[in-house]
């Protein structure tokens, strides 16, 4: 089983992959994705929009957990 965890932000978002084989527990992938600040939301939502499809396709997870997402 593949599990990507998503922690969205507006600059930056941090992402991981996890594969369990039985209670076997490993990291595959983790990293962080980097916007420009200066780069309004609509203009940066279709790249990382596209990175996301990108590692959801090549790791094909059966489970996506992401936390909340909240502009303050």
């Amino acid at each position: 089983m593949f599990v990507l965890g998503v922690d969205p932000g507006l600059t930056r978002c941090g992402y991981g992959v996890v594969s369990r084989t039985g209670r076997h527990l490993e990291a595959v992938a983790a990293g962080v994705v980097r916007t420009d600040p200066s780069l309004t939301w609509p203009s940066v939502w279709p790249n990382s929009t596209a990175r996301w499809e990108h590692w959801s396709r090549s790791t094909n997870p059966m489970r996506w957990q992401s936390n909340e997402f909240c502009f303050r």
